[in-house]
C-alpha cells in the first residue's frame, strides 16, 4: 500500500480535472468586471437583460445539466470545454 498514493493526495488532481474550467470562467469574469469600463458597461447594457442576467447567474453558479439540458446549458458546457482545465 506504500507504493499507492493515498486519498488525499489524490484530492488536488481531482479538484482541478472536475472543476478547474469552472473556477478559470469564474476567475476571468471576476477579472473582467474589476475594470470599471467594463463593470459600468456590463451595468448599462447587460443588467436589463433578464435573459443575460439568468444566464450568468447559472454560469457563475454552476448550474447547469451540461449537454443534456437546453440551448443555454448546451452554450455553458461548449463554454467550459474551449477553457483550459489550469
Amino acid at each position: 500500500m506504500k507504493d499507492r498514493p493515498g486519498i488525499a493526495h489524490l484530492y488536488p488532481t481531482e479538484l482541478r480535472e472536475r472543476y478547474g474550467r469552472y473556477y478559470r470562467i469564474g476567475n476571468v469574469f471576476v477579472r473582467a468586471i474589476g475594470h470599471p469600463p467594463v463593470m459600468r458597461a456590463l451595468t448599462e447594457y447587460a443588467l436589463p437583460q433578464e435573459w443575460l442576467m439568468h444566464f450568468l447567474v447559472r454560469l457563475m453558479g454552476n448550474l447547469t445539466d451540461g449537454r443534456t439540458g437546453d440551448a443555454r446549458d448546451k452554450i455553458m458546457y461548449a463554454l467550459e470545454r474551449i477553457v483550459p482545465a489550469s
